[in-house]
């Protein structure tokens, strides 16, 4: 938009909503229901009515013709207002979201201007009439809009004011403790045959088990802490990869994703060499990010620039972070041999060309090489008894450990397969860049190598296609042969000739998977795992896709913060918090919680992320006096009424399995409680069920637990409520009852059940 006096002027839900009705027809029904006058200026709605128009025509709707159309319908309008809007959308939610915010934004304006006449009424007209006046303005404004969003009446709204008061003021006034179970999201699942790399080896997401190993995308092994019961009925899709990648997931799993927008703007902010905003300048506020995105989200945003462009992207993952292996041969002579050497025996092929530094590779791996008779073939004494311990005489292959074993080992090995029996095209020392970033190349005829091979390319971060096609001999078909392309800027290569080829990636490309298709498929049985790492991201199927796994809500501590009631939403005395996340980076919670502190923010006119001390501490433990005392620390700094400290299973680096393990933690924490601070935190439900049948949802791993706080509730999806019977595998509308696993006996008012709708994450 102009900088001066901009002809469209929006907020943030309706830049979000006509960037993505414009940019995409399937983002359209999720919105279609609004009216030109919900927006909140004429302008905006004259716009909004264009865009109805021609989506109810079938005509053209992408930026050039919205902007010829609207440079005729708006008087005063420039050429690029209209790209301008878009390229200010904001990113971290949906359309259907931004829709309902838009709806809720008309009504509170129409419920201001009713409560002006309302009060103009009260000091000129009869009491009774007055009332009447009001109560009929209240009825039809519940009636004006199509949206999703529902207006209570004004007598139900004062006969609640004060139904959850307890919350604030007692909760603090008595330094209660509360834990909250259970997650947000009831089932962001795979399928149970999509294979999951283990840091030994592979599993499938139907075997894994609490405990178990697993690899997350910073290449490290992080532990699976829960998994979820087989889940039927779901909503499925088939996600596809530009490099061939496909992995079946349910509506509601979650990816991290860049789109179009984030991966331009990091782009043009590399191009300006800018790490942040400067002086008054405010358009790195504006910029989009990676974020969390459900597979749903990703099919109704497939593609952007009206369809020219895939949207959503997935970085690479980290290499493998494994310690050193054991190995029989050094990992470069396997690769060597594999690539070039004769199967049955340990002699390998080198031609003339690379003869000097080829013998002098080896010789570094402590081989002695003798020339054979045959021309360019080299005997390595003592190779074939290895081969044959490895498993791999007359079976070429790549044996699991080298797999697993380390960075450094692992391309060790790349580097004997590319200098033997791989090419690289493009780039070159000569010409400084090059024509273009070099690409790599391995071919072969042997299947089972070939996949060896790409996984090992993977398992060094790196992204790579693996085809297959004719192998010819003198023009005759003569069997299949295996490709597998990349681009890198990691030594692949150890031959000078080859490894001065490799040059710096000109462009970012080559470091995304980007999404190509969501295809509805038939629905399987899935399931969703949780992992302890800080980000929570675990790598899924044979080409190691990074893939997101549940979240817990902060609505408590934000609403609390911003001086807004966590359940009525009402304005109440803002209260003092202090945030200590145990789990999750700064980048990671303000990415989980921007909405909402963004919604906090409109409501209340102030900037609520201001107001909320936060401090991320992965590697916490509370057991140590160091740990403890930064906190009491951070208490003697900001003063707060309440501390939100969490999840439990991370306040120590091991389990905690017993009372023996829980007691050092639960004293800690009593020591905060000590400072005069309500304590507020999360922690995973069991695995069991209850006697009910239904699943327990009491912390795991110790009774004491149980004892601990003054409440404890947990979060239960009513399976059994109309909207779930309506449609079980629509979890983004659905409603969850809380149950209360300790403090029954003190009479406070919990909220009975929870929406998941609306602008904030939970809904009376």
């Amino acid at each position: 938009m102009h900088d001066d006096d901009p002809i469209i002027d929006t907020t943030a839900a309706e830049r979000a909503v006509i960037g993505a009705c414009i940019e995409s027809p399937d983002s359209y029904r999720w919105a279609e229901h609004l009216s030109p006058d919900e927006f909140s200026s004429a302008r905006i709605g004259l716009v909004w009515e264009q865009v109805k128009a021609r989506r109810a025509a079938k005509e053209p709707v992408d930026i050039a013709s919205m902007d010829s159309v609207l440079a005729r319908a708006i008087p005063g309008y420039r050429p690029g207002d209209v790209f301008s809007l878009i390229d200010q959308m904001p990113g971290g939610g949906t359309t259907r979201g931004w829709a309902d915010q838009i709806a809720e934004g008309a009504k509170r304006r129409q419920l201001i201007a009713a409560g002006t006449r309302a009060r103009q009424n009260a000091a000129q007209a009869d009491l009774a009439e007055a009332l009447a006046i009001a109560r009929r303005d209240i009825e039809e404004i519940g009636k004006a809009s199509t949206s999703t969003i529902q207006a209570r009446p004004l007598a139900r709204i004062l006969e609640e004011s004060d139904a959850y008061d307890w919350l604030i003021p007692n909760l603090i006034e008595r330094q209660d403790r509360a834990i909250f179970t259970g997650s947000e999201g009831g089932g962001k699942a795979l399928a149970l045959d999509t294979p999951i790399p283990t840091p030994t080896g592979w599993t499938t997401m139907g075997a894994i088990q609490p405990g178990d190993q697993v690899l997350g995308a910073d290449g490290k092994p992080t532990t699976v802490t829960f998994a979820t019961e087989v889940q039927l009925d779901r909503d499925c899709y088939r996600v596809e990869f530009s490099d061939g990648t496909s992995i079946i997931a349910d509506a509601d799993h979650n990816w991290l994703t860049e789109t179009y927008a984030s991966r331009t703007r990091a782009s043009r902010r590399l191009q300006r060499g800018e790490t942040k905003g400067r002086g008054t300048d405010q358009r790195h506020k504006r910029q989009h990010f990676p974020a969390v995105v459900t597979t749903r989200e990703i099919a109704e945003t497939l593609r952007a620039r009206g369809g020219h462009t895939l949207n959503h992207s997935i970085d690479a993952p980290a290499p493998l972070d494994l310690p050193d292996a054991e190995l029989t041969i050094p990992p470069y002579t396997l690769g060597a041999w594999l690539g070039d050497g004769i199967s049955a025996g340990g002699r390998i092929c080198i031609g003339d060309e690379d003869k000097t530094e080829m013998l002098a590779n080896l010789a570094d791996d402590g081989w002695s090489v003798t020339p054979n008779k045959a021309k360019y073939m080299y005997g390595i004494a003592g190779l074939q008894v290895k081969l044959r311990e490895v498993g791999v005489l007359n079976n070429k292959h790549i044996p699991i450990d080298y797999l697993r074993a380390s960075y450094g080992q692992r391309l060790a090995l790349l580097q004997g397969l590319m200098d033997t029996d791989g090419t690289v095209s493009g780039g070159g020392a000569k010409s400084g860049r090059g024509h273009g970033s070099a690409k790599c190349e391995f071919s072969v005829v042997n299947e089972r190598l070939a996949r060896d091979v790409h996984e090992l390319i993977l398992s060094l971060g790196i992204i790579a296609t693996l085809r297959s096609g004719d192998a010819t001999l003198n023009g005759r078909v003569v069997g299949t042969r295996w490709r597998i392309q990349f681009q890198t800027e990691q030594p692949a290569f150890r031959l000078s000739r080859k490894a001065e080829r490799v040059t710096p990636l000109r462009t970012q490309r080559s470091r995304h998977r980007f999404v190509t298709a969501v295809v509805p498929v038939e629905s399987v049985p899935v399931r969703c795992i949780q992992v302890d790492n800080a980000d929570r991201l675990y790598l899924a199927g044979r080409q190691m896709v990074p893939t997101h796994n549940t979240t817990l809500v902060r609505q408590l501590a934000i609403l609390s913060a911003a001086g807004v009631h966590p359940f009525t939403f009402e304005a109440i005395q803002p209260v003092r918090v202090l945030v200590i996340d145990a789990e999750n980076t700064e980048r990671q919670w303000r990415r989980a919680t921007r909405g909402i502190v963004a919604a906090a923010s409109r409501q209340t006119g102030q900037a609520v992320a201001e107001r909320i001390p936060l401090a991320c501490t992965p590697r916490l433990d509370v057991t140590r006096e160091r740990h403890m005392s930064a906190i009491h620390r951070l208490i003697d700094e900001h003063t707060p009424d309440m501390v939100f400290i969490g999840p439990l299973y991370k306040l120590v680096p091991r389990a905690i399995q017993s009372d023996d393990d829980a007691a050092p933690v639960l004293s800690a924490l009593d020591s905060l409680r000590d400072r005069g601070v309500a304590l507020v935190m999360e922690a995973h439900a069991g695995h069991g069920q209850s006697m009910q049948g239904k699943r327990d949802l009491r912390p795991r791993g110790s009774s004491a637990l149980l004892g601990w706080p003054e409440f404890g509730i947990g979060l239960r999806l009513d399976e059994e409520h109309p909207m779930f019977q309506a449609n079980p595998n629509d979890y983004r509308n659905r409603k969850v009852d809380l149950v209360r696993w300790r403090g029954d006996r003190d009479q406070r008012s919990w909220p009975g059940s929870l929406y998941a709708s609306g602008i904030f994450p939970w809904s009376p």
